[in-house]
């Protein structure tokens, strides 16, 4: 990745298991390497918004480096933010 140019971010739908059961997903690509797996939730889940939570996230988007994994409302609200944790890893 050149600094100078923004990272390619792309999702991938795929099944996830999850408690047992199967549940959409999406695994996230930064520039073509791995950065993320997103599970659906529910209102039910979350007990607040529907969305996609982070299940597992790698580099910059570790859960070594995110104390507290957000809920992204909508797929659109997923590439900025894994942006954004690059940015923070470089600086």
């Amino acid at each position: 990745m050149n600094p100078a140019d923004p990272p390619e971010i792309a999702l991938e739908a795929r099944e996830i298991l999850n408690d047992g059961s199967r549940r959409i997903g999406y695994l996230v690509f930064c520039d073509g390497a791995l950065a993320a797996v997103l599970i659906e939730v529910t209102e039910e889940d979350t007990g607040a918004i529907p969305g996609w939570y982070l299940e597992a996230g790698f580099g910059p988007c570790s859960s070594l480096r995110v104390v507290d994994p957000p809920i992204f409302p909508t797929l659109e609200d997923v590439a900025p933010w894994v942006v954004a944790q690059i940015e923070q890893a470089m600086n």
